[in-house]
């Protein structure tokens, strides 16, 4: 666990070189062809923070948000409705989000913050 800025705990996941590295396959050879909306900038080939502040340059008033805990809040059935959305059978479907999606253990839920042990069937995709 880290703390984030807004002094709360994150739990981190990270998958092991294996999971990673077929992560990486299915966003390259899948995810990628996915359009993405025009005002997404994270988690976006050739965008960044920096392209996403220049459409605001000389504005009068900027509103800043962040999604609440985003990914922890992002399930496996989400994921699993986005594969099918694209096509894939609903074998291949469930292998996908199985590989893209983790559920933590308890032991690691008891250590976590409070608004996360209650879920437990949360999507991780390292990009």
């Amino acid at each position: 666990m880290i703390r984030k800025l807004s002094n709360c705990l994150r739990l981190l996941e990270a998958p092991k070189a294996r999971l990673q590295a077929v992560q990486h396959r299915i966003v390259g050879e899948i995810l990628n062809a996915v359009p993405s909306h025009a005002a997404a900038h994270s988690f976006v080939r050739n965008r960044s923070a920096v392209s996403y502040v220049q459409s605001h340059v000389r504005q009068s008033i900027v509103l800043r948000m962040d999604l609440k805990d985003f990914f922890p809040s992002t399930s496996a059935a989400r994921v699993f409705g986005l594969f099918r959305s694209l096509g894939y059978p609903y074998s291949v479907t469930h292998l996908l989000c199985n590989l893209c999606t983790s559920v933590t253990s308890m032991d690691a839920l008891d250590h976590a913050p409070v608004h996360l042990r209650m879920k437990r069937d949360r999507a991780t995709f390292s990009i």
